[in-house]
């Protein structure tokens, strides 16, 4: 029989929470059987959505669920409402087919002998059929329930201290990871995860083990592994597109019945990657190639306890290329996974995982971005900042602009209700191809719903409760005189009541609809309701039984635009408002406004690690400190640590950091660790640059003071787009240097836009070469993109064409490199030498000076003549930096 191999599921999406359509519901049901590959998960830590039970019952995905709670016990009040909700929970969802035990006990609570043994009593008299759990983080807890379900965060899988035994939890806030952390850190989670799996197959009196979790989840926490309101413990993002560790689990699903699946889990980075390559499969061989050589064909031999074990290579080194992996089951190849070194972005794409919405102002499919290089695949690293575009009946839900997370991103594209046609949604991003709009039909909804009084309200409905009061939009402006009670049967729990003649109510709204509700009862009396001063409408508040939340008024379809609601009392008796819906055409997004970063702080989501000489990978256990990228991800609970858990590297230490833009950098704050003074910055140096390359002299220096409070330093403004910290010496004398956050202060300069040496054309921004120049991908990491063009034969050139101010040059130098010519608009050239002794790329050779803005042409010819000391003449550009 197999073993139990889940994931534990909290049910919260990014944007909106828990408030899901049926379709994502599913869509998760879907995800966690058929991508994620697991056979149970847990509903974490209460009953979920009837959809997702039902998409559950269908393709076979087994459910441990379980009460509301975690860890507290309230007084008696408090433990008759979880045995109630043991009730309400097995009575909803007996008859789901998909659940195999009833979570009978709070979350890693403690024991409680009266009040555990009503829950199990009751779960088994409303149904005998199913066994009980209850999940606890101890060996010595009582056990009452049938099934002993435990939290085993020890790295493996404990000995069972009870029979029957279940995994519940495993890895998760022990070792968090985001998807944009380095190689070595995604690894080592996934071997975390691997190590669980693993342990629980070997000890047959294991029935199981669920990971914690199968996505990242929103949070109020702040700790070492959750920040950003965000938990980063799932083994897929909170966008549920699959990290590293995910593979763990896709891979264990049978080849038969779902399909071969195999996976590279390396980046093939020369320099970073591990030369231990494993490739996760449910293949019976795989075959690897590293640069089109084979590194041989084996069987599975790692963690070999697994229903498929991982395939693991040692010992494979290489340039920069590709791994490729051929999985063979039957004596075939069936599947093939190939990765290549990651490039520079060149293009975004859009994926959408559903063709069509129904009309019904609430349906939603999620939308997936990529930033993808010239091999079409993923870039790790990037954070490009992706703005979105929607035509047609639907909105964008999510943020609007979005900077991408480890090259990726989603939002969701929503219906409007009654409104039918083609949504269209494209993205774009400064420097990258725009993705190619993809399209989505709004079909008509026409499932039978239970029928309500007042009016249906088309487009996109906002809400507003009668006590947002205010003279701004939607919110209600009361003269004359007004009352307000609690009721809890109203919406909101409240009303605003007046039995005042010709007092009024006047809503400001922009939309093209108003549904107006309010309380019925017998004593009321009646309201006159116009739009814009037009017309007034006489309307009854009167019923013979009091009734709240009533839609008493609906206005005809207007004009998009402003509008103003009035509702005058008439006089014959009081009259109470409890909501109006507004209505409006759909908007281009429904997004939470951008924060604007205070004294012109830059930033932190679109700054990227250029390099860092030392960090600490696998050290900080429990924790998302260590890497550099630490210093910059707005937590002062995690910090960049040099390395010294392997090694121990001398200072000085530094990390260099792109900001995302060019900026006129001015202060820089410098934020120490603060559980402890280990690694404190004493001497330290700041520099700013415009390419990376060229530092020039430190904009500031000088000594930090032995505390933890924030350091600013404030220094003359130097134009650039990276800044570099040098750490030389440390507060403890330790040869470590720490950083628990950076900020930096700078106003923005113009826009700067990339255009690598192989995007070609005769358009603007596009290298248009006249000659016979050869070119090459992948050829090497010191290169952008890792592209280049080449050419010696005199008088060919190449040209690009440019609105802006300025242009950067940058090329290639090497010992067989000769001289160029560069000019611009047919102006005066300038002589440009691409020898140098050792071969450097996407090196900055020349700057234009500032021009007028409008359009421009730059041209780099080939003479055809080197330096004595070159051994060739050939001129090698590999990119463009067009300012303004």
């Amino acid at each position: 029989m197999a073993q139990a191999a889940g994931l534990d599921r909290h049910e919260s999406y990014p944007y909106i929470g828990r408030a899901a359509p049926n379709r994502l519901q599913a869509k998760d049901a879907d995800i966690l059987k058929y991508e994620l590959g697991i056979n149970i998960v847990r509903t974490s830590h209460y009953p979920q959505d009837p959809e997702f039970l039902d998409r559950a019952d269908q393709v076979g995905l087994l459910v441990l669920e379980e009460i509301p709670g975690w860890q507290h016990i309230g007084d008696a009040a408090w433990q008759d409402l979880a045995v109630e909700n043991v009730r309400e929970m097995v009575m909803r969802d007996r008859n789901h087919p998909s659940i195999v035990l009833w979570g009978v006990r709070i979350n890693e609570s403690g024991d409680n002998h009266d009040f555990y043994t009503r829950t199990n009593n009751l779960a088994r008299q409303l149904d005998p059929s199913r066994p009980t759990g209850g999940v606890r983080n101890f060996k010595t807890s009582e056990f009452l329930e049938d099934v002993y379900t435990y939290n085993d965060f020890s790295g493996g899988a404990e000995d069972p201290a009870r029979l029957p035994w279940l995994i519940t939890e495993a890895v998760g806030h022990t070792d968090p990871d985001r998807s944009w952390d380095p190689e070595p850190v995604l690894v080592h989670t996934m071997q975390t995860h691997l190590n669980v799996q693993n342990q629980a197959n070997a000890k047959s009196n294991i029935a199981g083990a669920l990971d914690w979790a199968a996505f990242d989840y929103n949070t109020t926490f702040d700790t070492e592994s959750c920040i950003d309101s965000t938990c980063y413990h799932g083994v897929s993002d909170i966008f549920r597109i699959p990290k590293v560790a995910a593979s763990v689990f896709a891979s264990q699903r049978d080849p038969g019945l779902y399909g071969p699946y195999v996976s590279i889990n390396n980046y093939w980075m020369p320099g970073s990657s591990s030369s231990t390559v494993y490739v996760a499969g449910n293949c019976q061989q795989v075959e690897l190639f590293a640069n089109g050589a084979s590194k041989g064909r084996i069987s599975p031999n790692a963690y070999t306890s697994l229903p498929h074990p991982f395939f693991q290579f040692d010992n494979v080194t290489g340039p920069a290329g590709s791994l490729r992996a051929d999985c063979w089951i039957g004596g075939r190849i069936v599947a093939t996974d190939t990765r290549y070194t990651p490039g520079t972005a060149t293009r975004l794409a859009l994926v959408a995982d559903d063709a069509s919405l129904a009309a019904d102002g609430g349906d939603m499919t999620r939308v997936v971005v990529k930033a993808l290089d010239s091999n079409n695949q993923v870039v790790p690293f990037n954070n490009a900042t992706v703005t979105f575009s929607v035509s047609g009946p639907g909105a964008v839900v999510g943020s609007n602009p979005l900077v991408l997370e480890a090259g990726t991103g989603a939002v969701y594209l929503k219906s409007a209700l009654g409104l039918t046609g083609t949504i269209s949604l494209s993205a774009s991003a400064p420097g990258l191809a725009a993705a190619a709009p993809i399209t989505i039909s709004a079909t008509a909804f026409t499932t039978p719903i239970v029928p309500t009084s007042g009016s249906y309200s088309f487009g996109f409905p906002v809400d507003v409760n009668d006590r947002v009061t205010g003279n701004g939009r939607n919110q209600f402006a009361y003269a004359g005189s007004w009352g307000n009670t609690p009721d809890n049967l109203l919406f909101n729990k409240d009303n605003t009541w007046s039995n005042a003649a010709n007092s009024t109510a006047t809503l400001a709204f922009t939309g093209n609809r108003v549904v107006l509700y309010g309380v019925l009862d017998a004593s009321h009396g009646s309201a006159a309701v116009s739009i814009d001063g037009g017309t007034e409408q006489t309307i009854s508040f009167q019923s013979s039984t009091r009734r709240g939340n009533v839609a008493l008024w609906s206005s005809a379809k207007l004009a998009q635009g402003n509008h103003a609601l009035r509702v005058r009392v008439v006089g014959n008796g009081p009259i109470a408002l409890d909501r109006a819906t507004v209505v409006s055409e759909a908007p281009a997004s429904v997004s939470a406004p951008s924060p604007v970063p205070p004294n012109d702080l830059i930033p932190q989501s679109q700054w990227s690690l250029k390099f860092v000489d030392s960090e600490e990978l696998l050290g900080e256990s429990q924790s998302l400190s260590g890497p550099a990228m630490s210093a910059f991800d707005g937590s002062p609970n995690t910090f960049w640590h040099s390395r010294w858990q392997t090694a121990t590297d001398p200072l000085p230490h530094e990390i260099q950091i792109d900001l995302g833009g060019t900026y006129n950098v001015y202060s820089f704050r410098y934020y120490p660790r603060q559980d402890r003074a280990n690694g404190r910055i004493g001497q330290y140096e700041f520099y700013v640059s415009q390419d990376g390359t060229n530092w020039g002299s430190a904009v500031a220096s000088g000594t930090f003071p032995d505390s933890a409070a924030e350091q600013t330093v404030t220094f003359t403004a130097k134009a650039g787009r990276y800044v570099r910290l040098r750490a030389l010496s440390s507060l403890d004398g330790q040869p470590f240097t720490t950083v628990g956050n950076l900020q930096v202060s700078g106003t923005a300069s113009q826009p700067v836009t990339t255009v690598d040496d192989r995007i070609t054309g005769t358009g603007a921004n596009q290298f248009n070469y006249s000659g016979s120049w050869q070119s090459c991908a992948n050829c090497g990491m010191e290169l952008y993109a890792g592209t280049n063009s080449w050419h010696n034969v005199a008088n060919d050139s190449v040209t690009v064409a440019f609105s802006g101010t300025q242009i950067r040059f940058y090329g290639v130098r090497d010992p067989r490199h000769g001289i160029g010519m560069v000019s611009v608009d047919g102006g005066p050239e300038t002589a440009l030498d691409f020898h140098n002794p050792t071969r450097q790329g996407n090196i900055l050779l020349w700057t234009s000076p500032v021009l007028a803005a409008g359009s421009h042409t730059f041209k780099l010819r080939v003479t055809g003549t080197a330096n004595p000391s070159a051994t060739g003449t050939w001129v090698v550009p590999d990119r463009v930096d067009i300012v303004g």
